[in-house]
Formats: structure tokens, C-alpha cells, sequence
């Protein structure tokens, strides 16, 4: 299927949204849909534009330049095409960070970084004494900062990997949020996902003079991030690969997380929409009913008050009869008075009297 769109209108789509978003909108990569840009010269946004737009900072809007030929051509894209990327599981959101060319997945080895969230969680740092035993030190980050918790001698290696995190996150289109206790990580979309950064600790027991056991945690060297959204994932230090060398694991597994967020969300809003649909048309079908039922009672009760209103005139009539005749039954004020009343009662006039007015007749 092919979708066709003028230099304008793929222009307009590509600064309303990121390119990351837009792509998947045409079942594309990014890098494919920005090939298709460069080659019909449309203007993209520059690295990080989506992050300062989160953060309410002003960006530069490159114009679209005037071709020379009036005669635009539409741009054709194949949005079934076999190179498309179909993200589906969390191996697709590996290989789609692997081969993203924007990107730096390689951990400095030194930390040359202006990031505020590094330079803030650097400047609180504490350290965490237990029982004065060197062993068991552990350095973290108080609430509303980066969540961070190592020994002291992996604190410079966690802010570097930290940093590479942060930087690809951003040109990812993430900003990262410190509240409370907790590190969020927030997709253009408004969709979270829980960043934590620990040291694994091995536990060891000890036996004090008086013969008193107790437990140590003592942190062991290995590095380990885990990414919380509606499943857990952990990335750890291993034997063969360090959480440096894992940074395209970690990337991916946010993307995968907060993916499944937004599927979950997607389809919460259409089974609410499903659900509100079901409601408004059992909703419809029982007004209808009511008012089926209604207009039925009015009929009941107006050809009962019909049957009623015939014996009334059947009576009146009687009366003035033998009125007329000299037997006076009624004097003629009553039958004045019958006269106004049975033109009241009667369903098919329905006059209102001064006195009767608010009564209801379906009940007599």
C-alpha cells in the first residue's frame, strides 16, 4: 500500500512529532523515513529538539526550502514495505538501537559531563557506614536524585554509565524525572517506567564473641540496573560482559517496557471505548423501551379514561333527558357544571378547569 503525501505535508508531519514516532506510523525505521527526507530535501529536527520541547525551552523551526519545478511531485511511500521495522518483541528493539546511527553506546572513560542530574546527584552523595566496617560502605543518592547505590569504588564507573544512559535517552526523545525515592524515565507520550541502579551484595555471616550471629551485606562488584514497568527486567555485570558493553540491552529495554505501557494503554482506552459503545447502546435500547412503555400507559390509561368519560356522558345525557322533560334529576347549575367537567375529562379535548388543573386524571 502506498501513501502519498506532498513535501509540505511529510514537512508538517515530521516537526509535529518525533521521528522515532512518526517512523513506526509508516511501519518504517527511522533512518529509512529520514532518507526519504534528505532525498526530497525536507529539513529535520536537530538532536535533542524533542527534549527541549518537553522541557518547555524554545527550538529553531528550519524552513522548508522552494523547489524550482511548480509542478511538485507527491512523495510515494510503501508503508508495507519489507524493510519496514516491525517492533514486536524485545530482540526487534535491540537490533533497531544497534543499528540507530544517532547514537553513542559507548561509555566514556572519564566523566567529562555538564548534565544537571549527574552533576546534582555527584554534589549529594553520601556514604553509608555500617557498623564502621570498610566492607560494608555503601555511597547513594538521597531521595529526588538519580537512584544510585554502590560502594564507594564504583561510584565514578556508575555516573559514566549513567551518562551514556542519559545522553542516548535524550536523543531517544526520554527525559528522566528524580521524585521521591523513585528515577523515572518518561517517553514523549507521557509513559514511565522505573530506573533503579544497584550493587549486588553477597550475604555473609558472622559470629560476634558472644556467639551472636549476624548477617552482612557486603557489595560484591556487580553492577546491576533494573527497568520496572508492568514486567521487570534486570541487566547485570557478567562473566563475559560488563553493563558497559550492555548499554544497547538497556536502551532497548526501556523502549520494550515502555512499548508495552503504551500497547497496554492503547488497548485499555479501546476496551473503555468498547465498553462505553455497549453501555450507550443498552442505554439507547432501554430509553427506548421506557418510552415505549410510557406512551403504551398513556394509551392504557387514556382508553380506560375514555371508557369512563363514555359512562359519565351516558349519564349526563340521562340527566339533561329527563331534564327536558320536566324531571328535574339535577338543576340546571349541575348540569352546567357536569357540562365543563366531562370536557375536562374528556382525552381527546383535555380542557384545563381552575380548580381541577394539577390533578391527575389517570387516577380516577
Amino acid at each position: 500500500m502506498m501513501r502519498k503525501l506532498t513535501r509540505q505535508e511529510l514537512y508538517d508531519l515530521v516537526w509535529s512529532k518525533p521521528m522515532t514516532t512518526l517512523a513506526k506510523e509508516f511501519n518504517l525505521s527511522d533512518n529509512g523515513l529520514r532518507k526519504i527526507c534528505k532525498k526530497n530535501d525536507i529539513p529535520l529536527p536537530n538532536a535533542g529538539h524533542w527534549a527541549k520541547v518537553q522541557s518547555g525551552y524554545k527550538t529553531t523551526k528550519i524552513q522548508l526550502s522552494t523547489q524550482k519545478s511548480s509542478a511538485e511531485k507527491l512523495i510515494e511511500i510503501n508503508i508495507n514495505s519489507d524493510k519496514s521495522l516491525s517492533l514486536i518483541n524485545s530482540s526487534d528493539f535491540l537490533n533497531y538501537i544497534i543499528n540507530n546511527k544517532n547514537l553513542n553506546l559507548n561509555v566514556s572513560k572519564r566523566l567529562s559531563t555538564v548534565n544537571k542530574l549527574i552533576n546534582d546527584a555527584q554534589s549529594h552523595i553520601k556514604t553509608d557506614k555500617k557498623s564502621w566496617n570498610p566492607a560494608t560502605e555503601t555511597s547513594y543518592t538521597p531521595k529526588g536524585f538519580l537512584d544510585l547505590v554502590v560502594a564507594p569504588r564504583n561510584v565514578s564507573r556508575a555516573f559514566r554509565i549513567y551518562d551514556c544512559l542519559i545522553r542516548n535517552l535524550e536523543i531517544l526523545n526520554y527525559k528522566i524525572q528524580c521524585e521521591f525515592s523513585e528515577t523515572q524515565i518518561i517517553s514523549f507520550d507521557n509513559h514511565r517506567v522505573k530506573f533503579s541502579f544497584r550493587e549486588k551484595c553477597s550475604v555473609v555471616e558472622t559470629v560476634d564473641k558472644s556467639g551472636w550471629k549476624s548477617r552482612d551485606y557486603i557489595p560484591n562488584g556487580t553492577l546491576s540496573v533494573k527497568i520496572e514497568g508492568f514486567g521487570l527486567s534486570e541487566i547485570k555485570d557478567s562473566g563475559k560482559k560488563p553493563i558497559e558493553e550492555q548499554i544497547p540491552k538497556i536502551l532497548s529495554k526501556i523502549e520494550f517496557r515502555i512499548q508495552e505501557i503504551r500497547d497496554y494503554r492503547i488497548k485499555q482506552a479501546e476496551r473503555e471505548k468498547e465498553k462505553a459503545r455497549i453501555e450507550e447502546i443498552a442505554r439507547k435500547v432501554q430509553q427506548r423501551k421506557d418510552d415505549e412503555l410510557k406512551r403504551f400507559l398513556n394509551f392504557f390509561n387514556s382508553a380506560h379514561r375514555w371508557k369512563k368519560y363514555i359512562i359519565l356522558k351516558e349519564y349526563y345525557d340521562m340527566v339533561c333527558s329527563e331534564h327536558e322533560k320536566g324531571n328535574e334529576i339535577k338543576d340546571t347549575d349541575w348540569i352546567q357544571w357536569a357540562q365543563e367537567k366531562l370536557e375536562w375529562y374528556n382525552p381527546l379535548l383535555n380542557k384545563k378547569d381552575s380548580i381541577l388543573s394539577n390533578l391527575d386524571k389517570e387516577r380516577y
